[in-house]
């Protein structure tokens, strides 16, 4: 059922890929996976509000917290594309926010594979950069370089540059 989701969204069909998922979802069907939600999240972000991202991620975790297949939880996938969603649509504030979610239930759940990589690290620098707040490109740079990546000395003098 992915394959006929992502089918959906390839033609542009948000209405019909909104029912296939909602048919999924349902307890005597398929059920729905991190698949599932990656599809609607990264192939249909230009189409959708940042309000429905955030729908469709409150939709998810209320879906675990109902007793569903556990291990659907967020993943990097589904911040980075919520990420990169909120930067597209000039959205720093929500942004910021899923990726204090995103290092919030990393600690929280103790799961390594959700901490922010240099991929997270970049979309939100595209953002700040384009919202001129260099104080925020400074504090994620020094995050970075908390975090041991290499080439932030080189990232920083890019974006310090440009000011």
């Amino acid at each position: 059922m992915n394959a006929v989701l992502e089918a959906c969204v390839h033609c542009g069909d948000t209405d019909a890929a909104l029912k296939v998922f909602d048919e999924m979802s349902k307890p005597e069907s398929c059920g729905v996976d991190t698949v599932s939600y990656a599809t609607l999240l990264k192939e249909i972000y230009a189409e959708l509000t940042v309000f429905l991202h955030d729908m469709v991620l409150s939709f998810m975790k209320g879906y675990i917290s109902t007793g569903c297949p556990q291990g659907l939880r967020p993943d990097k996938l589904t911040y980075d594309t919520l990420i990169f969603a909120c930067v597209k649509a000039k959205n720093m504030v929500a942004a910021m926010q899923f990726f204090e979610e995103m290092k919030e239930e990393a600690d929280e759940y103790n799961r390594d594979d959700l901490f922010p990589e240099i991929v997270t690290y970049t979309k939100l620098l595209m953002g700040l950069e384009h919202a001129k707040d260099i104080n925020s490109i400074l504090i994620i740079v020094m995050e970075m370089k908390l975090c041991h990546y290499s080439f932030v000395d080189h990232v920083l003098f890019v974006y310090l540059e440009k000011y």
